[in-house]
């Protein structure tokens, strides 16, 4: 199945759309996982399979909640907006290389609380550090405890010639 038509099966599913349908294997695993924090992880890892999105969160991320937090400091309006700009385009190309919508389109809450602490969880899970639900959505989403490398290593090693 192509990705865009999975993504738009998922965008169905979730939002509640067609609950009659057959779900993919995958996101019908997430659906009925245990433990909020098991299913949230899966759903963002599953939006976000292809090593050059992950990346792009990677970066946009820390750029959106750093000049956030250092233009409230200072109340440096240019430098939010700047900030918020750059942040949020690097993750839209990231999703557009991936073949989805952002997470912000779909559901904005969930983008602005859940995407930071994500980011957080992918960065521990590079350092080594697994807790028990990254390697349970891991499981759900891959098949496997273990994703076969980081993402920025993955990413990198998909931009090096």
């Amino acid at each position: 199945m192509a990705v865009g038509c999975l993504r738009s099966e998922i965008e169905s599913y979730r939002l509640g759309k067609d609950r009659t349908m057959n779900p993919n294997p995958i996101l019908q695993r997430i659906e009925h996982a245990d433990g909020f924090w098991t299913r949230e992880f899966a759903y963002y890892l599953y939006e976000h399979q292809h090593p050059l999105n992950r990346l792009s969160h990677m970066i946009g991320v820390p750029i959106i909640v750093g000049t956030g937090v250092l233009s409230l400091a200072t109340l440096n309006l240019p430098l939010f907006v700047g900030g918020q700009v750059v942040g949020w385009t690097i993750q839209v190309i990231g999703h557009r290389i991936e073949g989805n919508r952002p997470v912000l389109v779909k559901h904005p809450v969930r983008a602005l609380v859940l995407g930071p602490l994500f980011v957080l969880v992918e960065l521990l899970s590079a350092l080594g550090v697994d807790l028990p639900f990254i390697l349970r959505a891991h499981e759900l989403v891959f098949g496997t405890h273990r994703p076969a490398a980081s993402s920025m290593a993955t990413a990198t090693a998909a931009i090096t010639p």
